[in-house]
């Protein structure tokens, strides 16, 4: 006698309808569940399904393959390029202008070469810094802005306080003051009192010597 706290649909209807269990033969079970089988990958729901899957994967693994090209560049590259820049200060600080500018070309080839923007960018300012030691101040402000669109263009600060501090600098250079205190102004809020306090002072002293030349004395 079946339990009478079941709910469920009876195992003689089950039988009834599907057939399935009236012979149990492994091979007539075996028939029976591939034609089930069958039926159901054959579904026009399961093969639309299935198209759209494989559609989805696909476009998936291009778009990943177009932005890793579009990237570029590796832990490694960064290391070689920054490795390029930081001998370039090192040279600079020694007086071995032509080393520095060998330096920083090769930093900014491989950073282009390797799309990496920021590199490019640290680059750039090294390179109108360098320029504006041997040559003067003439072409220089020219030479800053492109790093400082490529600073707004990746948000980043530091780049962007260098890019305006040595905007300044050259302005400095040329005697003109009021254009110097006005992109030193512009550099002061990216530099973060934490990271960058050396910059800041650097800055600050910069711009006492820019009051004292217009005459502004506390």
């Amino acid at each position: 006698m079946r339990n009478k706290s079941y709910i469920g649909p009876s195992p003689d209807l089950f039988v009834k309808k599907t057939g399935l269990y009236k012979n149990t033969h492994p091979i007539i079970v075996l028939r029976k569940t591939c034609t089930i089988f069958y039926i159901f990958i054959t579904s026009p729901i399961l093969l639309t399904v299935i198209k759209v899957a494989v559609i989805f994967i696909f476009c998936s693994i291009l778009f990943c393959s177009r932005l890793q090209a579009q990237r570029g560049y590796t832990a490694a590259d960064s290391s070689i390029i920054y490795h390029w820049l930081d001998k370039a200060d090192s040279d600079d600080l020694k007086g071995n202008a032509d080393s520095a500018f060998y330096d920083v070309n090769q930093a900014l080839q491989y950073s282009r070469k390797k799309h990496m923007r920021r590199g490019e960018g640290f680059a750039l300012l090294k390179l109108a810094d360098l320029t504006s030691k041997k040559e003067g101040a003439t072409q220089v402000l020219k030479m800053l802005d492109e790093p400082l669109r490529i600073a707004r263009e990746l948000n980043d600060s530091f780049m962007i306080a260098l890019s305006h501090h040595q905007t300044g600098q050259v302005l400095l250079n040329q005697n003109k003051y009021a254009d110097a205190r006005a992109a030193y102004a512009k550099a002061l809020p990216y530099y973060s009192m934490q990271s960058h306090a050396d910059y800041r002072a650097m800055l600050l002293n910069e711009s006492g010597f820019i009051s004292d030349k217009m005459g502004e004395y506390d």
